[in-house]
């Protein structure tokens, strides 16, 4: 595969993951709601889900629900990483990153920030700073994204 032909698949690859990781959250979102014992819909925009409402009301939200809805977004995240990690897609390997980052951080959100007596400026304060400082860990423990390369010409690489 020509190096080229890669860096096309791997930005068409980030893209999609982008692209489905707002499904997945919404999708378990709807989950999370319906497990609760109420009627949740998923309003679309034009491709994409714009929010997940409940039509009836129904008994407090158990944090039981949250948590699977946030393992479910983060084992998306995970799969993701792994898979573009061993397929050495370095852009997608970025897109990953920040995706688990982002669904790790959302245990604020989801979990605990309803619970905190802060301004919705505050909560997203918080939300990206947990996000960020979770991405900034990942990047250090996984190390730099690699790109699996080939070589001018098709020749070896000689090991040293």
């Amino acid at each position: 595969m020509s190096v080229r032909f890669r860096k096309v698949i791997d930005m068409a690859l980030a893209a999609a993951l982008v692209y489905f990781s707002v499904w997945v959250y919404e999708l378990a979102n709807l989950l999370a709601l319906s497990l609760s014992g109420g009627r949740a819909v998923i309003s679309y925009g034009v491709l994409l889900p714009v929010g997940t409402t409940m039509l009836s009301s129904s008994p407090a939200l158990s944090p039981g629900w949250k948590l699977l809805q946030v393992s479910l977004c983060c084992a998306f995240g995970l799969a993701a990483l792994v898979a573009t990690r061993r397929w050495r897609l370095a852009g997608s390997q970025l897109i990953s990153v920040c995706l688990l980052s982002v669904f790790l951080g959302s245990i604020w959100w989801e979990m605990l920030g309803g619970s905190a007596p802060l301004s919705s400026g505050d909560h997203l304060s918080v939300f990206v700073g947990l996000s960020a400082g979770i991405e900034l860990l990942l990047f250090m423990a996984l190390g730099r994204p690699s790109a699996r390369l080939s070589p001018p010409n098709g020749t070896r690489r000689r090991s040293a």
